[in-house]
């Protein structure tokens, strides 16, 4: 039921979004989702900047080839989920298909 998300939603409006409760009540569900998404790409980024400088600090000590990547870690802390993996799939293949490959 709607109060059963409200209820849900309530921890992410006012926790990471940092709404204020009547922001939370003006915004319709769409546009509570939208400040989702884009709090969930702000992350991803400062996670992959940080992964950037880790890999840096790190790589000096570690022999060559073994060499730390920053997709090992955001592998680790974003992992894909079955929609994208397929949604990567179907595009890889029309790729595939395009280029004169075929199955």
């Amino acid at each position: 039921s709607f109060n059963l998300w409200i209820t849900k939603a309530e921890r992410t409006a006012y926790g990471p979004l940092n709404l204020k409760p009547w922001e939370f009540m003006k915004l319709s569900p769409m546009e509570y989702y939208k400040l989702v998404e884009g709090y969930e790409l702000r992350m991803e980024i400062e996670d992959r900047r940080q992964a950037y400088f880790t890999c840096i600090m790190t790589n000096v000590h570690i022999a060559g080839n073994k060499r730390l990547k920053v997709e090992d870690i955001m592998k680790q802390l974003h992992p894909m989920s079955l929609a994208q993996r397929k949604t990567e799939e179907k595009l890889f293949m029309e790729e595939f298909r395009q280029a004169g490959g075929e199955i």
